[in-house]
């Protein structure tokens, strides 16, 4: 009878903290999001990748809250199956229990702040280009012109620019190589579309030795039918073709005559 009264008592803390936990990875998640529709609120972000975004953070938050909880339980176990007063005591002690619980929560924001997540949004406050990946991820994204950095997207008609992200990491390698798609589509301030490239990496099947895994490129030429004092859209975003990872950029440039 006692085990069934303990059994049944497990199991009520159990849901209980299932449902307390899974209510604090939704509150986070929705606080991520907003924070980040409210940044960049104006910018071609796609309801899903917000609720890709959201998905991911809501996951990897339950499941490491779970974790923690189950590590705990592992310990206590421990403590109690070499009898030893000490840790039994320690851990068993309401006020350090209460203390745990604090930790998890701030190792939890901690962690989501300083770990690689499984997707994310930055924004170069200099251009506005907005990068949004999944499963592999940036250290930094740049444009660069005539093999100058841009701090700026005023573009003149004719000349090229390139899109770089820096120190990609995450992409699968099988036989020490990549194999990576990249696409580019330009539109203009109506949304019609002035170029639409599904693959530009298709011709050479998109592999390369792992080395050059670091560094993802794409060239965008500017020209006809662009025309000067006009505002263009563009959009280029690599995939791992030996997986699922993907790097989208997305930025707003202004053709103007050459100074």
């Amino acid at each position: 009878m006692k085990a069934t009264a303990n059994s049944k008592k497990n199991k009520h803390q159990w849901m209980v903290f299932l449902q307390l936990t899974s209510i604090i990875a939704i509150i986070f998640s929705t606080l991520l999001c907003a924070i980040f529709f409210a940044l960049f609120a104006g910018f071609d972000i796609t309801v899903m990748e917000l609720g890709s975004l959201f998905l991911n953070t809501l996951a990897v938050s339950w499941i490491f809250m779970i974790t923690i909880k189950l590590l705990f339980k592992l310990l206590v176990y421990t403590a109690e199956v070499i009898d030893s007063k000490l840790f039994t005591l320690l851990f068993r002690e309401l006020a350090l229990r209460r203390l745990i619980s604090a930790l998890l929560v701030a190792t939890c924001l901690l962690g989501a702040c300083n770990n690689p997540p499984l997707a994310g949004i930055s924004k170069d406050l200099n251009t506005g280009m907005v990068t949004t990946y999944s499963k592999m991820k940036p250290e930094n994204t740049v444009l660069v012109m005539n093999e100058e950095k841009l701090g700026h997207t005023q573009i003149p008609l004719g000349e090229k620019f390139v899109v770089i992200n820096e120190k990609v990491k995450g992409l699968v390698v099988k036989d020490n190589k990549i194999s990576i798609g990249c696409s580019l589509l330009i539109t203009d301030s109506q949304g019609k579309e002035l170029l639409n490239e599904p693959d530009l990496f298709k011709n050479d099947g998109g592999i390369y030795d792992q080395k050059d895994a670091e560094y993802l490129k794409c060239t965008v030429s500017t020209g006809k039918p662009m025309d000067y004092d006009k505002e263009y859209k563009v959009a280029v975003k690599f995939w791992d073709k030996y997986g699922s990872g993907t790097i989208e950029n997305k930025l707003s440039i202004s053709i103007i005559d050459i100074p």
